[in-house]
């Protein structure tokens, strides 16, 4: 308790600083973060709080009320790490693999960098568990408006699909069946990570 009121006696413009600088690592390393170290979260941290510092030097002339240049702050640290995370992120590693500098993406593993990609749209899933068992969802697009949908890649290898085909080891023919029940609502089915022997999606190539 000690330490928190210690804490919560900073300047107020300190707290604004780092509060801004640990939302804005979250906005944009959420999902992609398991592997970063204490240093690399103070860091990155440390540079969303500069352009937070750096906007709440610039607005302090424009309105003389103290909560109003603190949320302002915040947001602009805010906006320009979801900027950071949709766009500039990914050309910063184009860039990179282009000079021949790295081609590796920063993430942990190769289902990081597929789970966590928002210029990829899938458009089929296919679970095949270690039963034989295969779970298709032959197309994700139509389940994207109903929760969780289109579907869920979860952080430990985990799978939530909206099952419209299944299909035992061994067998030639899919079977269908329709998650939607007028009466009851649409059913997601939940693949442990442990029963995952392997997992097919297909991307849409569309622009």
């Amino acid at each position: 308790m000690t330490d928190i009121q210690e804490f919560l006696s900073l300047p107020m413009e300190t707290l604004v600083i780092l509060a801004a600088g640990y939302i804005g690592y979250k906005i944009s390393y959420t999902g992609r973060n398991k592997h970063h170290r204490t240093i690399d979260i103070a860091f990155i941290s440390l540079t969303f709080g500069l352009i937070a510092k750096l906007a709440l030097n610039n607005i302090a002339d424009i309105t003389g009320t103290p909560i109003v240049q603190a949320g302002l702050s915040i947001v602009i640290a805010a906006l320009v790490s979801a900027i950071w995370r949709a766009w500039i992120e990914h050309l910063a590693k184009w860039v990179l693999r282009t000079t021949n500098i790295s081609y590796s993406d920063g993430t942990l593993s190769a289902w990081d960098a597929m789970r966590t990609s928002h210029h990829c749209r899938p458009s089929q899933l296919v679970v095949r568990q270690i039963n034989g068992t295969q779970l298709l969802c032959d197309n994700l697009i139509q389940f994207q408006e109903y929760p969780h949908g289109p579907c869920i890649y979860g952080e430990d290898g985990s799978i939530a699909m909206y099952v419209t085909h299944f299909r035992q080891d061994g067998g030639a023919e899919w079977d269908h069946c329709n998650p939607l029940e007028p009466d009851y609502g649409v059913a997601i089915t939940f693949i442990p990570a442990r029963q995952i022997a392997e997992i097919e999606i297909r991307h849409s190539t569309s622009v």
